[in-house]
């Protein structure tokens, strides 16, 4: 906006406010004009609204909300989304591409002459709610679009820059084709670097499970407000609120550097519940569903999986996209809490476990105690769920001996 409009909006604005204040003082004798008001405020309103289109107009870079781009009806257009159907702009550059629905890419790309998608298709898709939505495909990213029907425009982005390579070598190998590396800056870093109190296992291997596998601590589930339904698993909140506590009392770090990720909404609320019996202190940690936390990067993080039965059901936690942006969230460390047994009938769960076994990095909660004990650590007592740690017993030997007959049967 020029100087002259400026002067122009601030002398009217003023006009208006002694107007105002002429009313409030002089209420029973002043006859306000209403129409002379409103009069006013619009000539105020199309004054700015010229203005903001000049500075648009001006401008070579423009960065904006995808929903100020998007029409969403005929009487909810946004300036910025007039301009872009006018044709003011050349290149659309999408950030986090993989959260762009195909619909919305779809309203806008044939105002422009060239696009670019910036992002990771492989890491959570766009927020669809509605079953038939996504039955209609609505919940594939307009990035999946495009790297599956223009595979020769999709180039990969080889170093991260944020994590030890042990963080992000599961993901590469599962996701990437093992062709994304860590950069030389980063690929060692450790807990080990900058701590050197707290229980060695921790500080020395960036990545383990801690497994309570066989203790019987199964899951439940929640009816969470505005939601579907939502497991917890109240031994593993409990015992992700004891890992924390040593990372923050025992070992130093603070808690900007420490979070903590689930897949459910009941887990995070069982965890805060846990933290705060443990320490008052501990209500501000940061705790949150994995869909919450990406794009968000602490030293430490720790990775309740919550799920834990007798049919190896996995339920949102299958979708391989969630788990890759839990681990990799971590910079020095990331601790998977769960139980192996029902992870390790998935696919990609068990390489993930094969490669941590391989470096001794699943560690069981009862030897991970002793270990705690014998560096002189307090951890507390392990909890066994004997009803529950013996069915599980007994339906795993009967999986077993399923997929025994299965091989010999082929």
């Amino acid at each position: 906006m020029d100087s002259k409009r400026l002067e122009v909006v601030m002398q009217r604005t003023k006009r208006l406010l002694d107007n105002a204040k002429t009313f409030q003082s002089t209420e029973e004798s002043f006859q306000f004009d209403q129409a002379d008001l409103k009069r006013q405020l619009q000539q105020i309103s199309n004054q700015l609204h010229r203005g903001r289109i000049q500075s648009l107009k001006n401008k070579r870079i423009v960065c904006s909300v995808l929903g100020a781009c998007v029409r969403m009806s005929s009487s909810n257009s946004t300036i910025i989304h007039k301009e872009i159907k006018q044709g003011s702009f050349d290149v659309i550059v999408f950030e986090e591409g993989g959260f762009v629905t195909l619909a919305e890419a779809l309203e806008i790309l044939p105002y422009f002459s060239s696009c670019i998608v910036a992002g990771d298709h492989l890491q959570l898709p766009p927020v669809v709610k509605t079953e038939e939505a996504k039955r209609l495909g609505y919940d594939k990213s307009f990035m999946e679009y495009v790297v599956e029907k223009l595979p020769s425009r999709h180039f990969l982005l080889e170093t991260q820059y944020r994590s030890h390579f042990m963080i992000s070598g599961w993901s590469s190998r599962v996701l990437y084709e093992s062709r994304l590396k860590a950069g030389r800056r980063n690929k060692n870093i450790r807990l080990a670097d900058s701590y050197d109190r707290g229980c060695s296992t921790l500080r020395n291997n960036p990545l383990i499970w801690l497994d309570h596998a066989g203790l019987g601590y199964n899951e439940g589930h929640d009816d969470v407000p505005d939601s579907h339904e939502s497991y917890h698993n109240e031994h593993e909140a409990k015992l992700v609120a004891r890992m924390y506590d040593h990372f923050r009392s025992e070992m130093g770090i603070p808690e900007s550097e420490v979070g903590i990720i689930s897949c459910y909404w009941a887990q995070v609320a069982h965890i805060r519940q846990s933290l705060e019996e443990i320490n008052p202190g501990y209500s501000s940690a940061t705790v949150r569903t994995i869909d919450g936390y990406q794009g968000k990067e602490k030293d430490v993080i720790i990775v309740s999986m919550a799920r834990s039965n007798l049919s190896w059901d996995l339920g949102m936690m299958d979708d391989v996209r969630r788990i890759n942006v839990a681990i990799t969230r971590a910079k020095r460390h990331c601790c998977l809490i769960g139980d192996s047994q029902t992870f390790s009938y998935d696919e990609n769960y068990e390489i993930l476990l094969k490669g941590l076994k391989k470096k001794s990095c699943v560690v069981s909660l009862r030897s991970f105690q002793q270990k705690m004990g014998d560096e002189g650590f307090d951890f507390g007592p392990v909890e066994i769920e004997q009803k529950f740690a013996e069915q599980r017993r007994i339906r795993r030997e009967e999986r077993n001996r399923e997929k025994s007959g299965n091989i010999m049967s082929v």
